[in-house]
C-alpha cells in the first residue's frame, strides 16, 4: 500500500524541510495538516506511516549526528537509537516545532549519552590496565572469564525465548547468528529494512536488560 492510497502525499510532495507553511490568514504553520496526519497514524502503530517518516528525515538526522560523533558506523547506531524513540513518543509530540527540530532534539541528547559512554568506557579500560599490572594472577583467570562469558550467552538465549516474539527471534537470529545483512533479513522475511532495524534495536536493550553480566562479554 502506498502514501496515496493512505491518502497522503508522498515525502517529496510535502512542504520542504524547515519551511514553515501558512494559512491562508497568514498564520505560521509548524506541522502541515498532511504531516499531522502521518505523525498520527505513525503514532498509532502504523507502519508504512513511520516508514514515510523515516525516509523524509533520517539522512538529516544522520548528518546532524555525524558531524558531532565523526564516525560513521557510530553514527549509525545513534540515528537508529533516535528513530526508536521518535517511535516510542511520537503521541507526545505537540507540533510546538517543526517535526525535524524535535528529532534533532532527541538526537542531542543521544549524541551527550554517547559522549558520556565514551568517557565511561575509557575511564573502565585505564582501570582494567591498572588493576593487571598490580595484579599478577590476573593473567591465570582467563578459563574463569571465558566460562562466565559462555554461562551469559546460554542466559541470553533464555532471554530471546522469553521475552521476544518469534518474528524478532527469527530476525535476531538471521542478523547475528547466520551473519545476514538488514537488507538480506528484510529480504527473507518479507519486512522493511526500517522495521527490522527497529526490531534489532528493541531486542538488544531488551537482552541488555534481563541478562545480568552481558555489558561486560559485550566489552570483552
Amino acid at each position: 500500500m502506498n502514501a496515496t492510497a493512505l491518502g497522503l502525499k508522498r515525502p517529496e510532495e510535502l512542504p520542504e524541510l524547515d519551511t514553515p507553511t501558512t494559512t491562508s490568514q497568514g498564520e505560521r504553520v509548524l506541522v502541515s495538516q498532511d504531516e499531522r496526519v502521518l505523525i498520527a497514524r505513525a503514532a498509532a502503530g502504523h507502519e508504512r506511516s513511520f516508514e514515510l517518516l523515516y525516509a523524509r528525515y533520517r539522512t538529516r538526522v544522520f548528518a546532524f549526528v555525524l558531524s558531532r560523533l565523526r564516525d560513521p558506523d557510530e553514527a549509525d547506531d545513534v540515528t537508529q537509537e533516535v528513530f526508536f524513540e521518535v517511535s516510542r513518543r511520537l503521541c507526545d509530540f505537540e507540533a510546538r516545532s517543526a517535526l525535524l527540530s524535535w528529532m534533532l532534539g532527541i538526537a542531542h541528547f543521544k549524541v551527550l549519552r554517547r559522549y558520556r559512554k565514551r568517557r565511561s568506557e575509557k575511564t573502565a579500560r585505564e582501570a582494567l590496565v591498572l588493576r593487571s599490572l598490580s595484579d599478577p594472577l590476573a593473567g591465570q583467570n582467563a578459563p574463569d572469564r571465558a566460562a562466565e562469558a559462555r554461562r551469559v550467552l546460554d542466559r541470553c538465549e533464555a532471554v530471546l525465548q522469553r521475552e521476544l516474539s518469534p518474528m524478532q527471534r527469527e530476525i535476531f537470529h538471521l542478523r547475528y547468528r547466520e551473519n545476514e545483512t538488514i537488507p538480506g533479513v528484510a529480504a527473507a522475511l518479507g519486512r522493511s529494512a526500517v522495521s527490522v532495524r527497529v526490531s534489532l534495536h528493541r531486542s538488544r536493550c531488551t537482552l541488555v536488560e534481563h541478562t545480568v553480566g552481558l555489558d561486560a562479554v559485550l566489552g570483552a
